[in-house]
């Protein structure tokens, strides 16, 4: 399908989208690890499910820059529905385990008993100094901060449940244009890839707060 429109900064873009997740996951943590010191008992089962899950979301993320390209690409060339399809494919099944193994941690995080302590320092612990000092983003600890310092480790889980579930919807809407013979906007692929870089950041920010607190 041969497009009238071109995107001459679309591989400006795309380097600049590439190399600003590759620092993201350079200086991050695992996505929504920490979380088993502060659980009573044995954590390990817990923390292996969470570094699966983030895993297999950063492979649903790799999927998500491929169809990337192959958008941009697609306004100066024709596009290739079959490898699009097959990038979204991969990605919301990738994203539907991912989304699998963080509610199973979510379930036993709700029902789990947790260490007085360690929650007292989720309470007390300095968000946005720590934020400023880290040269982090304030507004997106604000969000963390809205959770974790009332020491409501399932909420930030369930935010993070909410995140990949945004970012399924948006592939599947993205895969149901190309089922339609359409090439989706390059709008909506750059508007999927920051969910997927809010969902990161969060992910990261938590993690960070559950190491340092």
């Amino acid at each position: 399908m041969k497009q009238n429109k071109v995107f001459p900064a679309g591989k400006v873009v795309l380097t600049g989208l590439i190399l600003a997740t590759i620092f993201t996951y350079l200086h991050a943590l695992v996505l929504m690890n920490g979380i088993p010191p502060y659980l009573g008992g044995d954590g390990k089962a817990i923390e292996s499910r969470v570094m699966k899950a983030t895993s297999i979301f950063l492979e649903s993320n790799a999927d998500a820059f491929l169809l990337f390209s192959e958008v941009e690409t697609g306004y100066e060339a024709d596009f290739d529905f079959k490898r699009g399809g097959e990038l979204a494919d991969s990605a919301i099944e990738k994203l539907a385990c991912s989304r699998e193994h963080y509610a199973q941690v979510l379930a036993v995080a709700a029902v789990s008993e947790y260490d007085a302590a360690a929650l007292e320092r989720l309470r007390c612990f300095d968000y946005r100094g720590f934020a400023t000092k880290n040269n982090l983003l304030v507004a997106v600890m604000e969000r963390v901060a809205k959770n974790l310092s009332n020491g409501d480790i399932p909420g930030v889980l369930r935010r993070n449940l909410a995140h990949v579930d945004q970012i399924i919807l948006g592939m599947q809407k993205i895969r149901e244009l190309m089922q339609q013979g359409i090439c989706p906007p390059i709008e909506s692929i750059w508007k999927l890839l920051q969910n997927y870089s809010d969902a990161i950041l969060y992910g990261n920010y938590a993690t960070l707060v559950f190491y340092n607190a």
